[in-house]
């Protein structure tokens, strides 16, 4: 029988990059009041000791009634590394030029379709670096169980 960490692996990885790629692609292409706030947040994020934010994760898997499980191991391996998958998947989107979006656009395409023909496959490369960092940082965090 596997353990809790070896079973909830897919599901922290594939909802970091899932959640991480809607929001570095936010963070790149759309332009609002916060966005460059908020992108630093995210960055001096990973300024902060792993050790200090055990207590607050702890504490809402608690509340959660999530101890001892895996959906709360999957939690907590998300607070760890979404801020710096998110800043990895942003910095790649950014590199994407907008006129290939725009292309699809003006051929009739959605948005959605520009995404997914276009800024999708060009960053994949990007969201498998980070998936595999997301992955691993799972594997070397002395605070997750193995």
């Amino acid at each position: 029988m596997p353990s809790s960490s070896a079973a909830s692996s897919p599901s922290p990885l594939f909802c970091s990059v899932l959640f991480c790629f809607s929001a570095g692609y936010a963070l790149a292409r759309f332009r609002f009041r916060s966005a460059r706030p908020l992108a630093l947040f995210i960055l001096l994020g990973q300024m902060v000791p792993l050790t200090v934010l055990l207590l607050p994760v702890h504490q809402i898997v608690s509340s959660l009634k999530l101890l001892d499980t895996a959906s709360g191991v999957a939690f907590a391996q998300l607070a760890i590394t979404v801020p710096l998958v998110t800043w990895m998947v942003r910095d790649r989107i950014a590199a994407i030029p907008y006129e290939l979006e725009e292309a699809v656009q003006i051929d009739g395409g959605s948005r959605f379709d520009a995404v997914s023909y276009v800024t999708l496959p060009v960053c994949a490369p990007g969201l498998a670096a980070a998936g595999m960092f997301a992955s691993s940082s799972r594997g070397t965090s002395s605070c997750s169980p193995r």
